[in-house]
Order: structure tokens, then sequence, then C-alpha cells
């Protein structure tokens, strides 16, 4: 199976620049717009349960969550490191969209192979 073209992997890591910036100041409206109507968002929180959120209403309470959260204004998420294992992206419209999107903190499964801060 051939993977995306030039143009396309472009415009893919485009579609995630434009993700880290509306998530990390807080546009609202231009996070939710990166996501097709019919995306998901599946989210790992703190305690290892996983959430889903679908449609963008769904997806739109989700990012004001996470900016109502204490901890969360001055993150600065890095796109540098681009692996799509988890995530699934189409064109809407000749556009590129998040068709479902995993969100993982550092914690629980990402985190399972360093040793616990106790352990050091």
């Amino acid at each position: 199976m051939q993977g995306p073209s030039p143009q396309d992997r472009t415009e893919i890591y485009e579609l995630y620049a434009r993700y880290s910036w509306a998530l990390d100041t807080g546009d609202t409206e231009a996070y939710v717009a990166l996501f097709s109507a019919d995306g998901e968002a599946i989210e790992e929180t703190r305690e290892g349960a996983t959430e889903v959120y679908r449609g963008r209403e769904a997806i739109r309470r989700l990012a004001l969550k996470f900016r109502g959260r204490a901890d969360f204004p001055g993150h600065q998420h890095q796109m540098a490191q681009f692996l799509f294992e988890r995530d699934l992206v189409g064109r809407v419209d000749g556009v590129w969209r998040i068709r479902s999107k995993a969100i993982m903190g550092w914690a629980g499964e990402v985190l399972a192979r360093f040793p616990s801060p106790e352990s050091r």
C-alpha cells in the first residue's frame, strides 16, 4: 500500500501544527475545526481511564476542559517527531481533517518503561 504523497504529508504536518497551536493558545473554535464533523478524540486520563469525545460539540467540551485546568495554561506542544500510529486523518471537502485523535498524557502506558520516581 502506498503512503501519502509528499504534498499530502506536508499538509498533514501542517494540520498537526495547527492542532498544537490552537490547543496551546486556547483557540477552541480553531481546535474544533481541525476535526471532521464525525471525528473523535480519545483521551487517556491521568487515572488511566479512557474517555471518547465524538463529534465537534463533544470535542469542544474537551478543549474547554483543557482550558479550565489550572495546570494547563502555558503548555507548549512541540511537534517535531511525527509517528501516526494511533491517529486517523482524512480529506473532507479537499481539506485534511482529524478523524480520530489519541490524546495521551505523560502517564500510564507512555511511562511504563521508565522506573517510578520512588525507585530512583
